[in-house]
């Protein structure tokens, strides 16, 4: 039982993480959604334009997607200096922490190359 918890125990953040967007995914995306309500209390003209609806809704889940990946790849550079300074001299530690930093890096940096042409392409559109 003790050996099945451990496996999972990275899970909890990652699940409260995520339950915050299912939770406000209604609020977003629904008839009467927090934007609508906030723009018509204002006093501000809400007309809903069909033709780019999908392309900003599409937008919203790309940029979560897009940061929520980016804070997983920066929490998994955290975690793979814990994992090195963890080791001790432990050569086959040491080189498992510089593995998961380095696959970290590489992951955050085609992320933030992925988001730059996802800007570029939403402008030109």
């Amino acid at each position: 039982m003790y050996h099945s918890w451990r496996r999972y125990r990275m899970l909890a953040p990652l699940v409260g993480l995520l339950l915050p967007f299912a939770a406000l995914a209604q609020a977003m995306f629904g008839n009467n959604s927090l934007l609508n309500v906030t723009c018509e209390n204002a006093g501000f003209n809400c007309e809903t334009r069909n033709e780019t609806f999908f392309a900003e809704a599409l937008g919203s889940v790309v940029f979560t997607m897009l940061t929520f990946t980016g804070v997983l790849f920066t929490i998994l550079i955290i975690y793979g200096g814990y994992r090195w300074m963890l080791a001790r001299g432990n050569e086959t530690e040491v080189e498992r922490g510089k593995a998961i930093i380095r696959s970290a890096i590489i992951g955050l940096i085609v992320t933030l190359a992925s988001y730059s042409i996802w800007l570029a392409v939403a402008y030109f559109i």
